[in-house]
This record gives structure tokens, sequence and C-alpha cells, in this order.
């Protein structure tokens, strides 16, 4: 009922001629594989801080899309200074970032950018189609 009040609204707010389409969709879901050089002093091999636990690689990718304005553009390099900011990183490596829209049934490479089709990206960190392979950084 929203969807449809909603929708009648914005055909009769928006300028004419314009053509809007209005969805809502689950959110996309990002698929990635890549490698994280990480400082053993500071990291534990599953990504986990030594010192309180968490996994600042995890938090800095949710941040990141959780900054994103609805229907922005998602940037690969922009993750990576994000997560090269994250406690215990050195380096980032990313092998391969792709998104899933809806029930596709498989994921689409993303070359530099992408625009969700829902208007915005979610990430599962146990999604089988997310690999962050932990490395020590030896220098």
């Amino acid at each position: 009922d929203e969807l449809v009040s909603f929708a009648s609204y914005i055909n009769r707010v928006k300028p004419a001629g314009i053509a809007v389409r209005v969805v809502s969709a689950a959110a996309d879901q990002l698929g990635l594989v890549m490698d994280v050089y990480y400082d053993p002093l500071v990291m534990q091999s599953d990504g986990s801080l030594i010192a309180g636990g968490n996994k600042p690689v995890e938090e800095a990718i949710r941040n990141y899309l959780h900054g994103l304005e609805f229907n922005g553009e998602f940037i690969t390099m922009k993750m990576i200074d994000v997560i090269q900011l994250a406690e215990g990183v050195r380096v980032v490596e990313v092998k391969s970032v792709s998104y899933k829209y809806l029930d596709y049934p498989n994921y689409v490479p993303i070359d530099a950018k992408y625009t969700p089709e829902s208007g915005y990206i979610a990430f599962d960190a146990e999604d089988a189609k997310v690999i962050i392979n932990y490395k020590v950084n030896e220098s």
C-alpha cells in the first residue's frame, strides 16, 4: 500500500515529461575477493583485532556502504581507501568485486564503479561470494 501511494504521489509532483521508476527491492548483494595484508602485532589471522576482537576490515566495508547515499555510486577505490585506514591493515589487494540483484542467478563483475539497481548494497561477510584472505605483512 505504501509503495502504491508513494508512486502515485511522485507521479503527481514530478515535472511533466520526466520518466520516474519507483522501486522497492532488497539490497543488491556485494561479492568480494581480496587479500588483506595485516600487522600480526595488531590483528589475528581471522581478521579480528588482538585487543577487542572486532573485525575492522568488515566494519570498514559496512561503514563505506552505509555512507553511500541512496542510489549512490559504489566506487571500488573509495572502498579500498576506507579499508586501508582500518586498524592493523597494511595493504589491500582486491582480486574481484561483483554484485547480485534480487534473484539473479549469478554475480556480475564490477569494473571500477556501480550504481545499485535497488538503490543500495548490502555486505554479508558470511556469504560464499565474500572471500577475505588475511596474510601477514612481512615487512
